[in-house]
């Protein structure tokens, strides 16, 4: 169907927001409402015209007038489904989860009973909600409801086996995860994900059969992918004692990621998981400059995950070199970016008894247990 001025001023501005040009994306979006504000003056009972509307005003930040469209939206058609569910995910999005969860009810209540596979989508919106608020029981609950009405959906699977582990509940997360690849032989995630948690289990040679199954289905030519596999294989057969096997899988993913780099050279997570190849060959120095590279090259905004990493893996080097006041300087600042690392405080824990601080390595492994830490 041919597309509107308005719906074609909205998608140059999502093409635009994709590629980072958000000067230019903010001039369709505005264009866009301009365009759609036409419309609904000729037919202010045009429903696709407001939700198109508020979507833009969404985007652009103007959520009191994007709330006042959709609520224009389910005024004028309050049996429109489609109205309710994109008013509960402008209402999650903006952190009211009260009014998200009464929106997503109403769609759902609304699409009929025997289309279950629209139904399964708002379910989905639901317990990824849930889960951001930690009612994690409430999750679940929508998560099983999800994969009721669309039992093959790999992701669902993988993230109710998320909240079971998280909780605890290994066993039962990898039947989740074992009905997920049941589903879907060729679930990659599903067998990295199992693969993972096996190991976690102590269930070592099981973890190792999982990720070479992974391996196996990887593309060829992912490879990002394959060298986070190899990667994690690398760290599993450690765990064995195999560790002439294991010093050949980390370079076999030191050699995968130079070759993803070069396909993306902008990826600097890329180089983050490289450090951590280096280090497990022992390869000390060259993981340090790697993170040293990482903190120089990443955009000067709040830390993120390849910052947050790079301090990780430093620390884990210099510890290793015995320079144990540097290595709590980096643990600290992981910590100070994002307090939810199981490893920095592992690391810190151990900085820390090195120097003789015995109380305070005492409780920063008691923060990495709670956190989940195993050793």
């Amino acid at each position: 169907m041919t597309q509107t001025i308005a719906e074609a001023w909205q998608t140059k501005g999502d093409v635009l927001r994709s590629l980072n040009r958000h000067q230019e994306a903010t001039r369709s979006y505005e264009a866009a409402v301009e365009a759609y504000d036409k419309k609904v003056e000729k037919n202010p009972e045009d429903i696709d015209s407001w939700l198109g509307k508020a979507s833009a005003l969404h985007i652009l930040g103007r959520w009191d007038e994007a709330l006042a469209a959709y609520d224009r939206a389910t005024e004028i058609a309050p049996r429109d489904y489609r109205a309710w569910w994109d008013k509960g995910q402008f209402h999650s999005s903006t952190g009211d989860i009260n009014e998200s969860m009464k929106a997503y009810d109403l769609a759902i209540e609304l699409i009929p009973a025997d289309d279950t596979a629209m139904l399964a989508l708002p379910w989905e919106d639901k317990t990824e909600e849930l889960a951001a608020a930690d009612r994690w029981e409430d999750a679940l609950a929508a998560a099983n409801k999800t994969l009721e009405l669309d039992p093959k959906k790999s992701s669902m699977w993988h993230f109710k086996a998320f909240i079971l582990s998280s909780h605890g509940k290994k066993e039962m997360a990898l039947s989740a995860l074992e009905e997920a690849i049941g589903h879907n032989p060729g679930d990659i995630a599903g067998w990295q994900y199992k693969a993972g948690l096996l190991a976690e289990m102590k269930q070592h040679n099981a973890s190792l059969e999982a990720y070479d199954r992974a391996i196996e289905l990887t593309p060829g030519d992912d490879a990002e992918g394959l060298a986070q596999a190899w990667l994690s294989k690398a760290a599993a057969l450690n765990k064995t004692g195999r560790l002439d096997e294991a010093a050949a899988a980390f370079q076999k993913s030191v050699e995968l990621y130079d070759l993803a780099f070069t396909k993306d050279p902008g990826d600097i997570s890329l180089l983050a998981s490289k450090g951590r190849a280096l280090f497990g060959l022992g390869r000390y120095d060259e993981a340090i400059a790697i993170c040293d590279r990482i903190l120089r090259d990443a955009p000067r905004i709040e830390p993120g995950f390849a910052q947050i990493t790079a301090w990780i893996v430093r620390g884990d080097a210099l510890r290793a070199l015995g320079r144990n006041e540097e290595a709590l300087e980096d643990y600290n600042r992981a910590i100070d970016a994002s307090p939810n690392f199981i490893m920095a405080w592992r690391g810190r824990g151990e900085s820390q008894r090195a120097l003789g601080d015995i109380s305070g390595a005492s409780m920063s492994f008691y923060v990495a247990r709670k956190l989940g830490y195993e050793e």
